[in-house]
């Protein structure tokens, strides 16, 4: 909780808000002099307090207070996501060593695609733990590589719902924090299942352009309410009914880490939804 709140405050003082002062539950930054104009929040972390060096419009702090609101959430969202992840692996590793041992014993191809299956399940739950406590170190890679791998991933289970994935672009080469954004990758390619539902295509294109890789993702599924796309990115926000609202506000986590942007469009049948990673420095 703590990183989540200081990097509010840091960010705060980096954009020159004015802000000297911010409490909120028994946590304090800042001095509290007597000269600060001072501005209540009510938030949906409960109730933080403001303290500026001069005025500022009240549409400002409801902005201020509205974003920290989300880092904390997020955060918690972040702790939960990280603790089922742990309860999940060590059984998953179980099944994981019987799968391995039933695949060396029968010689079906059905049982090695299993064996497969169950090991990029594990895999993927060690990128995801990883990726909430830490992150990985950037490394170089080729974006269009790897979502062609992502789509492999998927388009077997996909195949039986008549849903193809088809990646396009070039060779983009990318740095970055691989592991994370191939799990954006698998975000996006699963929610754009969802909305499909049965029949239906998924379109990947990468290409490299003034210094950034761009990453469209779309489908021909049933769409998103406009009402709704505000919230998208909100931890625990869902329009699913078996949704848990953390898969959208991962990836903006990610994309924001990675200093980039990610922004959704109304296909009209269908939802677009469009990545910008600049490069990053070596």
């Amino acid at each position: 909780m703590e990183d989540a709140i200081v990097g509010f405050w840091n960010e705060c003082r980096r954009l020159n808000t004015g802000l000297e002062f911010l409490h909120w539950e028994d946590r304090e930054y800042g001095t509290d002099g007597q000269l600060l104009s001072r501005y209540y929040v009510a938030t949906e972390v409960g109730l933080v307090t403001m303290g500026f060096a001069e005025p500022v419009p009240p549409l400002w702090v409801d902005m201020l207070g509205a974003n920290f609101a989300q880092r904390v959430k997020f955060h918690s969202a972040s702790v939960m996501a990280a603790t089922g992840i742990h309860e999940l692996r060590n059984p998953l590793a179980v099944l994981a060593g019987y799968m391995e041992i039933l695949a060396s014993e029968n010689s079906s191809p059905l049982v090695a695609k299993m064996d497969d299956l169950v090991q990029r399940i594990a895999d993927g739950l060690e990128d995801l733990m990883a990726g909430f406590v830490s992150g990985y170190p950037y490394e170089d890679f080729d974006m269009t590589l790897l979502a062609r791998e992502v789509a492999d991933e998927y388009q077997t289970v996909l195949a039986r719902h008549e849903i193809t994935v088809q990646v396009t672009g070039e060779s983009a080469p990318y740095r970055g924090d691989k592991r994370q954004l191939r799990q954006v990758l698998r975000n996006l390619v699963h929610n754009a299942a969802d909305a499909i539902g049965e029949q239906g295509t998924i379109g990947i294109d990468i290409t490299s352009r003034d210094h950034a890789v761009v990453i469209d993702v779309a489908d021909d599924g049933a769409g998103i309410r406009s009402d709704i796309r505000h919230f998208l990115f909100r931890p625990y926000y869902t329009s699913k009914i078996e949704g848990h609202g953390l898969g959208l506000a991962f990836c903006k986590r990610v994309i924001d880490s990675h200093h980039g942007s990610i922004l959704v469009k109304d296909l009209s049948p269908g939802t677009e939804f469009v990545i910008t990673l600049p490069a990053q420095e070596a």
